[in-house]
C-alpha cells in the first residue's frame, strides 16, 4: 500500500511536494493528497533548478511550517 492510500486509510493529511507540479493534478489527489506544491516558483532550466534547488525548497518549507503552525492552533 502506498503512502497516500495509508494516509487515506487513517485520514491523516498528506503534503505532496515535488520539484515541479505537472497539468493534471485530479488524480493524485483522489489517491488520497490534501494538497501538492512545487520546490520551484517558475519554469527554469535543470542547472538553475539544482542549483537553486536547496534555498527553494527552504523557503517552500518555511511557509508550509507557518501554515500548518497556525492551523493547528
Amino acid at each position: 500500500m502506498g503512502v497516500a492510500q495509508l494516509a487515506n486509510k487513517y485520514q491523516v493529511p498528506l503534503i505532496g511536494i515535488a520539484g515541479h507540479l505537472g497539468q493534471d493534478l485530479i488524480p493524485l489527489y483522489r489517491a488520497g493528497f490534501t494538497a501538492l506544491f512545487s520546490i520551484n516558483p517558475r519554469p527554469q532550466s535543470l542547472a538553475h533548478a539544482l542549483n537553486l534547488g536547496p534555498k527553494n525548497l527552504e523557503t517552500l518549507a518555511y511557509n508550509l511550517g507557518r501554515l500548518l503552525t497556525k492551523t493547528t492552533h
